[in-house]
């Protein structure tokens, strides 16, 4: 896995870094996709293979089960 942000790669997630794909929900995907393109850039091409590492939500936002990261479910997350 590679995030589309920063580029780190991953083969399989961890209780240090984990990898998300964007949300099914067309208004939170767009709220993702605005977050992360710079001014000017062209927006990221999200497709079912892009995801985004762990590196990029506020901590708040993440809990491990399992040994793994995962997003709360509970909360409207957007990355930085």
């Amino acid at each position: 896995m590679t995030c589309c942000v920063c580029g780190v790669k991953a083969f399989k997630a961890s209780a240090e870094k984990s990898f998300f794909r964007f949300p099914i929900d067309e208004v939170l995907r767009e709220r993702w996709r605005s977050s992360l393109t710079e001014p000017g850039a062209v927006p990221i091409e999200v497709k079912h293979s892009t995801r985004i590492c762990s590196d990029h939500f506020d901590a708040e936002h993440l809990h491990e089960i399992n040994g793994h990261l995962k997003l709360r479910e509970d909360a409207d997350v957007v990355p930085h």
